[in-house]
């Protein structure tokens, strides 16, 4: 719970300490699935209320949303995490690998937990992105402008990827309809 409240309040020792602690991969793990379970039953429940569904109907939508927003959230966990390391490595000569990463972007997670409540969410956000520098730059022993600018690139480097994977999956989506839709005719 120390950690916790130490990455809630944002206290750079402990992100040292967690970056350098082997043993706390699964625990940023468990994390990063709690959270997802959480924002995704309930985005999907009040998705489903506010677009006029039934109570029973929005429970669906919302155990469909967390299944779908646990298996993002550890892809992304994994992805991010080895596209940030080696960023920081590649680019700036940071001292860090992608375990380091992992158990970083893991307990910085706990920010998005307040995705549960609308527009909340938004600051959960921002305090995720000062929590991300933050342990970018302990786990990499580099300075704070090299851990924004390791963040952005790969952030920007993540859209482009979920981008393009996006648009080879509507794409092939589309194509089976329209192949689906000749067929029918």
């Amino acid at each position: 719970m120390d950690r916790i409240i130490g990455v809630l309040t944002l206290k750079s020792p402990v992100y040292r300490e967690i970056a350098h602690n082997t043993s706390l991969t699964g625990s940023a793990g468990i994390i990063v699935a709690v959270v997802a379970v959480l924002v995704g039953l309930s985005a999907g429940f009040f998705q489903g209320l506010a677009s006029g569904a039934g109570t029973g109907q929005a429970v669906m939508l919302a155990v469909a949303a967390a299944v779908i927003q646990i298996i993002a959230a550890l892809i992304g966990w994994l992805a991010g995490s080895a596209l940030t390391a080696f960023v920081a490595k590649s680019f700036f000569g940071g001292q860090t690998d992608t375990g380091e990463m992992m158990r970083i972007y893991g307990y910085t997670n706990i920010f998005n937990i307040l995705g549960v409540i609308p527009v909340v969410g938004i600051i959960g956000g921002i305090l995720a992105v000062i929590a991300n520098v933050i342990g970018i730059r302990e786990a990499a022993e580099f300075t704070t402008g090299k851990a924004v600018a390791t963040a952005i690139i790969a952030g920007i480097i993540m859209i482009l990827i979920v981008s393009v994977i996006v648009g080879i999956g509507v794409a092939a989506v589309a194509s089976v309809l329209m192949i689906g839709g000749s067929l029918a005719h």
